[in-house]
């Protein structure tokens, strides 16, 4: 039995357009990637460097092979190798139906720009808030809600009772509560 091999012949040389081939087949090259890797950020990041390394690596495209397979060839040797140097090790999901509910809960997770900055604003008129306060409380505010201290150790910090640590935290959460409109 004689295996046939196809010659360079037989296909004659095509220019690969990096641009090209990353538009048309980019979003592929994507679901490929994240489903090798789960995390969408280290997916941006290998499909970054898996264009710049089909641009390193032009010369080796062969005409007989399609454009996405090279491309997806690269993809799963810059994860072997990013896998080798973390030490890593990556799961695959064979089951389609848990494969589509991974997918799922992943697109929900995406955030609304618009929720985003929403929240950033919100978030920029609570420090604001918090700025404007008297000193004494906010020494209070800081230890108890971002220090995480209880009312007592607050109190024996600031040497003052523990009923004024009550009052000055309430006082402050209501300012705040008024400069930023929550009821």
């Amino acid at each position: 039995m004689s295996i046939e091999l196809k010659n360079e012949a037989a296909f004659p040389e095509r220019e690969i357009d990096i641009e090209k081939i990353t538009l048309e087949h980019g979003k592929c090259l994507k679901q490929f990637i994240y489903r090798k890797l789960w995390d969408k950020q280290n997916a941006d990041d290998v499909f970054q460097t898996v264009i710049l390394e089909a641009m390193k690596s032009i010369h080796t495209f062969k005409a007989e092979c399609h454009p996405k397979y090279w491309l997806m060839g690269i993809a799963n040797n810059v994860i072997k190798n990013i896998a080798r140097k973390q030490n890593v090790v990556f799961c695959a999901i064979e089951d389609d139906n848990k494969r589509e509910a991974v997918d799922e809960a992943y697109h929900d997770s995406v955030e609304d720009p618009a929720l985003i900055c929403e929240r950033e604003e919100f978030l920029d008129s609570i420090v604001d808030a918090f700025s404007k306060l008297p000193a004494e409380m906010k020494d209070v505010m800081n230890e108890v809600v971002n220090n995480g201290k209880s009312y007592a150790e607050a109190a024996e910090k600031f040497d003052i009772p523990i009923g004024t640590v009550r009052s000055r935290v309430s006082r402050a959460r209501n300012i705040i509560r008024n400069r930023v409109n929550l009821s």
